[in-house]
């Protein structure tokens, strides 16, 4: 039996539980794989960071809860940076400038990056990524079509890129003001799948 997943990466109502379901496995005859191969172990620290210290109860009462340790990547990468601008308007021009800069620089190794923009849904963005001539992950989406994506802070999972900017991380949008305190988890959990599709490079945008 081969099970695949993150505890810190569940954003839905599920519970699992091996032993409730009839599988009992003693230890000498399990072995857990934790090397990270997808992050920097500097993203995977910013990552690790933002999610322990904003844990609750909810994240980690009545199921097996595991979070991968930082220094289990296996290579190092640019420091994650925190920007702050006037506006959500001035975070994503320079989040794009940025992007497209890294874009440039790399032009010859086939990367990819993503702009991920909190709070707003994925029908919101899509009429404003159409204008920008830049393709929305909206669950169809095929990376092999261009370099540069945009996305919601939900349909990224599933996804990697080089570099990831995440804008409008700001007071009462995440987490989100509007949910109920026991749901605000799962935005915490957003915010963290988002964070480590971020290969190499992470950069998280607020204002005011």
């Amino acid at each position: 039996i081969f099970l695949c997943g993150d505890a810190a990466q569940q954003v839905s109502s599920k519970h699992q539980n091996l032993k409730q379901s009839g599988i009992d496995i003693p230890s000498a005859r399990s072995k857990k794989l934790s090397l990270n191969y997808r992050n920097s172990r500097d993203v995977l620290k910013a990552a690790y960071h933002v999610l322990l210290e904003n844990l609750s109860e909810e994240m980690i009462s009545g199921r097996d809860f595991d979070i991968l340790d930082p220094s289990y990547a296996n290579f190092n990468g640019p420091t994650p940076l925190i920007m702050s601008e006037s506006s959500i308007q001035k975070e994503i021009a320079c989040a794009l400038t940025f992007l497209k800069q890294q874009l440039e620089y790399e032009k010859n190794k086939g990367i990819k990056a993503c702009l991920v923009i909190c709070g707003y849904t994925l029908h919101e963005l899509s009429s404003f990524a159409a204008k920008l001539k830049i393709p929305l992950l909206d669950g169809n989406r095929n990376l092999d079509e261009d370099s540069l994506f945009i996305s919601d802070l939900e349909n990224i999972k599933g996804f990697e890129f080089h570099t990831v900017c995440i804008v409008n991380c700001s007071k009462n949008i995440l987490p989100y003001i509007g949910s109920p305190e026991k749901e605000r988890f799962r935005d915490l959990s957003r915010l963290y799948v988002a964070m480590t599709r971020a290969q190499k490079q992470l950069v998280l945008s607020y204002h005011n």
